[in-house]
């Protein structure tokens, strides 16, 4: 328990968890630090979802207090924990019998707007006979007016419909929607109210259906035509590569500290997502029974082969590991580990090294940070990138890296095989058009 959450939170201890980090990229006084942190009378997002992982776990064990929006009455001496639960939007613990009356102004104002502008489109399309508000409308008879008063809250451009200014809008209220048909079909069950029950279930199916494989795939692809991220100075990857090996070498292996530890831990993780142009989420999520399981590159050929290679690719086999992990859609790729980066893993694998830093021995992660979490690869890219004095460093992030290298290689005369190689590698599926 703390006294000051706001100066806690944004204090050294939580500096490089993500959604700190996202809240400190605002100014001290902005209405996002205000709503998330700071609040009023405790209403703070931030404090609320600590809360609200505190009531859990004591609800796990059994044992413990639970943490109220407010303080019982003088009267009440005790009350029954099953009359109480976390908001939907803002996990404050509030009675279950008031959450709904409390959502009407809930902290999450920024959802409860934007469900606003659809329900006010929405009264524009179609009048249901059951009444004019939300749920009224979340039943497969009005899934299309749902659908274009979507549309229409994502603000069309007046002069191409087909434009939208922000699609993004459509994405967020596929999840809301979603939420509150479910807390519908919920109240149904416990009611008794078959026709409410099979008309909230089926919402739900054609919102499982149309939404996720139509709208939301047509708007995100959209945005993603349409956002223009330049791709990084090749003189800039050279100079990150450089500043990646120098920092490497000049990394303080005999400091157990947990600043000098998250160091290494920077370095070590930028270098491997740099190095292998891997997806920063697959190398965080690195564990260390996997680490302990890399192999040698030699291991890997058969010794007919070993006989017919170069000198320089014998020492490329001598000189770096393989570790499989897994990629997308379940895919195992390659982690390369270079000679220069192998004592810096084995500096924050060392189990001295992490009990000396504070890390829990529990925590399963090679780049573990000081809770049961990681330092996220992302992070590790940006961080470094910003310290090697870059022309545009915002431009060294790994997918663009990834970008890059496929770039390039359209510009290289490589066999299939060859090609085959590259995007086995990136984890890619070759697709050929007709």
């Amino acid at each position: 328990m703390v006294s000051n959450f706001a100066q806690h939170v944004l204090g050294k201890q939580h500096h490089d968890e993500q959604e700190v980090v996202e809240i400190m990229s605002h100014d001290k006084q902005s209405k996002e630090i205000q709503k998330k942190v700071k609040g009023s009378s405790g209403n703070a997002i931030l404090r609320n979802k600590g809360d609200n992982m505190h009531n859990v776990k004591v609800l796990h064990k059994k044992s413990g207090e639970l943490l109220l929006s407010r303080r019982l009455n003088e009267d009440e001496t005790s009350f029954a924990k099953e009359d109480y639960g976390p908001c939907p939007s803002c996990f404050e613990w509030l009675r279950i019998t008031i959450i709904a009356r409390h959502q009407q102004n809930c902290p999450a104002s920024a959802v409860m707007r934007l469900l606003s502008r659809l329900l006010l489109h929405l009264r524009t399309l179609a009048r249901p006979a059951t009444g004019i508000f939300l749920e009224d409308f979340l039943v497969p008879a009005h899934f299309a007016d749902v659908a274009e008063a979507a549309l229409l809250t994502c603000s069309p451009d007046e002069r191409d419909p087909e434009n939208l200014k922000t699609p993004s809008h459509a994405l967020k209220l596929g999840s809301d929607l979603k939420r509150l048909a479910s807390m519908t079909l919920v109240s149904a069950i416990k009611s008794g109210d078959e026709g409410r029950r099979r008309r909230a279930k089926d919402f739900l199916k054609l919102m499982e259906i149309e939404w996720s494989t139509k709208l939301e795939r047509v708007l995100l692809q959209e945005r993603k035509h349409r956002k223009k991220v330049p791709l990084p100075l090749p003189a800039d990857i050279e100079k990150f590569a450089t500043h990646l090996k120098d920092e490497a070498r000049r990394a303080d292996l005999d400091d157990h500290s947990f600043s000098n530890y998250k160091k290494v831990v920077l370095i070590a993780e930028a270098s491997l997502i740099a190095y292998n142009r891997r997806r920063p989420g697959e190398v965080q999520a690195l564990s260390l029974s996997d680490y302990k399981a890399r192999r040698s590159g030699e291991d890997e050929v058969c010794p007919e082969v070993v006989g017919k290679l170069t000198q320089f690719e014998h020492y490329l086999l001598k000189t770096q590991d393989v570790i499989m992990i897994r990629g997308k859609h379940g895919k195992f790729v390659p982690l390369l580990v270079s000679a220069d980066i192998k004592p810096l893993l084995d500096f924050v694998t060392s189990a001295n090294v992490r009990q000396d830093a504070g890390i829990s021995s529990s925590n399963p992660y090679v780049f573990a940070n000081s809770g049961a979490g990681v330092i996220r690869g992302g992070h590790a890219v940006a961080s470094v990138a910003h310290e090697a004095e870059l022309v545009s460093p915002e431009r060294i992030r790994a997918t663009n890296c990834r970008r890059f290298m496929a770039t390039m290689i359209q510009g290289l005369d490589v066999s299939p095989q060859q090609q085959k190689w590259i995007i086995d590698h990136l984890g890619h599926t070759l697709v050929r058009c007709a």
